[in-house]
C-alpha cells in the first residue's frame, strides 16, 4: 500500500458493506490502510442497507431500496455498461440496477483517479486528506469532523478537481 505509485501510497478503497451494521466488524472495510466507502441515495440520505461506523472514509451516491411488507424493493440504481446482447442482465447493453457500496467503492476510485490524473505527485496522506477535504455532509456544509455514519462525509468530485487544480497551482508556484 505505501510503496506503490513509486513510492507515493496507492489509494486503496473497499465496499463498506450492504449488511447495514458497523464496518468496524469486517476485517477489510475497517484495515487502517483502507477507505471504506458508504453509500447514500439521492437525496443525500444514508441508503437502508449500507454499513456504518468510524471506518466509514466517506461516501459515494448509489442505489436506494425501500422497506414495503417486510421485503426489500429496490426503488432506483445507476446504470452501467453490461454484456453485450442476450449474455447480459438487458438487451439494451446497460444494466439500470447496479448499486450497493460496491458501486460506490469503484465509483471513488474513477474520482481519485482523475484527481490524481491531475496530480500524480501527491503522497498517500496528501491524496486522503484532500478527499476528506473534498466531501460534504448531507446538509451540504463541509466538515473537519469525521460522521460516524458519513465518515467526512459524501464526495463532492466536482469540488475535489477543483482543489486538485488549486493545490497543483500553489505547488508550481513554489
Amino acid at each position: 500500500m505505501n510503496s506503490g505509485r513509486g513510492g507515493k501510497g496507492c489509494l486503496v478503497f473497499f465496499a463498506a458493506g450492504n449488511g447495514a451494521e458497523e464496518v468496524r466488524f469486517d476485517g477489510y472495510g475497517s484495515y487502517e490502510g483502507v477507505m471504506a466507502v458508504g453509500a447514500v441515495g439521492k437525496g443525500r440520505e444514508l441508503s437502508i442497507y449500507s454499513d456504518r461506523g468510524y471506518p466509514i472514509f466517506c461516501c459515494f451516491p448509489s442505489s436506494q431500496f425501500e422497506l414495503k411488507d417486510g421485503q426489500l424493493n429496490l426503488i432506483y440504481g445507476l446504470t452501467a455498461a453490461d454484456r453485450i446482447g442476450a449474455l447480459g442482465y438487458d438487451d439494451s447493453d446497460y444494466f439500470s440496477f447496479f448499486g450497493g457500496t460496491s458501486a460506490c467503492a469503484s465509483g471513488m476510485a474513477g474520482v481519485a483517479a482523475l484527481m490524481l490524473a491531475i496530480n500524480p505527485n501527491f503522497s498517500l496522506a496528501e491524496a486522503k486528506d484532500l478527499i476528506s477535504k473534498s466531501c460534504r455532509m448531507p446538509d451540504g456544509k463541509i466538515t473537519k469532523v469525521r460522521d460516524k455514519n458519513y465518515g467526512y462525509g459524501i464526495i463532492d468530485a466536482e469540488l475535489l478537481l477543483r482543489n486538485t487544480t488549486s493545490q497543483l497551482k500553489k505547488e508550481r508556484k513554489k
